[in-house]
């Protein structure tokens, strides 16, 4: 039996698993040769322990202090649980990590004026010094992770948001008000654009041509006198909801006669697929965002509020530029 290979033994132990009561020579013999087997392992292992503790037990060396106490407190542990004797001693060098990036000028003159390499090193001093230096690892060490926290916090909350309005789509029987929203919301963008004089009149009817699909300079021309620089604003953007309206209007009566319920099912579907597009590369941008962000502190700002504004900046964009695509997309779509 101790000849058999593993995949023989596992195969045999499987076989001893499933057989609660032996029926059979075989099974008997199975059975016969995994208690015995059984018995001689515990019996070759009473031996070893046995051994081990007539040798003064487990014997723990470390090569070097760790990063956190906790890890050291369980390598002692290890050599003197349940009351079996063990010891554990640790070597250090003045090039070790800890030292040399928490350690003070104390600790490095105690090490240095040992005149024997062979002789353990027994100071409280020493001790008192390290615990310090490993202290203040594990209190960068937290907040590093209290840092990454906080910036997991900001994506997190952008995510709820994104989740909640997929969420309310796919449950909602119609998207209509989510369409005209949507909009409203680009004319109004566009027009705070006009007020802030970021774009000509020229660009921005431009603009609206391309977004509406309808030739709107004639009209503006003629209705509002557009091209005068006194034009209302308001008179604009009340004129331009109008011409949104008709345009989604006819686009509706369009679709719905060639297939009844079709421009419901494409207005949900045009949302979804933009929604999940911008939402993977908003993703992306915010992955860059995070590794480049660090550099700020060395410009005396603070990283996580710099993190913070550019995210909100970057969300921001990626609601407006969902709403363009599908507006765009659904006021000049058809049937082929």
């Amino acid at each position: 039996f101790l000849k058999l290979s593993d995949v023989e033994v596992l195969k045999i132990l499987n076989e001893s698993e499933l057989v609660r009561v032996p029926k059979i020579s075989y099974q008997c013999s199975m059975k016969f040769l995994i208690n015995e087997l059984t018995n001689y392992e515990k019996k070759t292992q009473r031996l070893e322990n046995a051994i081990v503790k007539n040798l003064g037990g487990l014997y723990i060396i470390g090569t070097e202090r760790n990063d956190s106490r906790r890890i050291d407190n369980q390598l002692r542990g290890r050599c003197a649980r349940q009351g079996d004797p063990g010891t554990s001693r640790f070597f250090l060098s003045i090039e070790d990590k800890l030292i040399r990036l928490f350690g003070d000028a104390k600790l490095e003159n105690v090490l240095k004026s040992q005149l024997l390499d062979d002789l353990p090193l027994e100071s409280k001093l020493v001790t008192k010094i390290l615990d310090s230096a490993q202290k203040r690892i594990e209190e960068r060490n937290y907040e590093q992770r209290k840092n990454l926290f906080d910036y997991d916090d900001v994506l997190n909350k952008q995510r709820n948001v994104v989740y909640y309005e997929r969420r309310k789509i796919l449950e909602s029987e119609s998207v209509r008000a989510k369409i005209l929203a949507y909009g409203e919301q680009v004319i109004s963008e566009i027009i705070d654009e006009l007020r802030q004089k970021k774009f000509r009149i020229n660009q921005i009817i431009f603009r609206l041509e391309n977004l509406l699909g309808t030739d709107l300079l004639l009209n503006l021309e003629t209705k509002l006198n557009i091209l005068n620089d006194n034009f209302n604003p308001e008179e604009l953007q009340i004129y331009l909801f109008q011409e949104f309206w008709l345009s989604y209007e006819a686009k509706v009566m369009e679709l719905e006669i060639q297939h009844l319920g079709l421009i419901r099912e494409l207005e949900r579907t045009l949302i979804l697929i933009y929604m999940d597009r911008e939402w993977k590369e908003h993703l992306q941008k915010m992955s860059l965002l995070r590794d480049a962000v660090g550099w700020r502190r060395y410009g005396q700002r603070n990283p996580l509020f710099e993190y913070k504004e550019e995210a909100y900046a970057l969300f921001k964009c990626r609601g407006l530029v969902t709403r363009h695509l599908v507006i765009y997309e659904l006021l000049r779509s058809s049937i082929l």
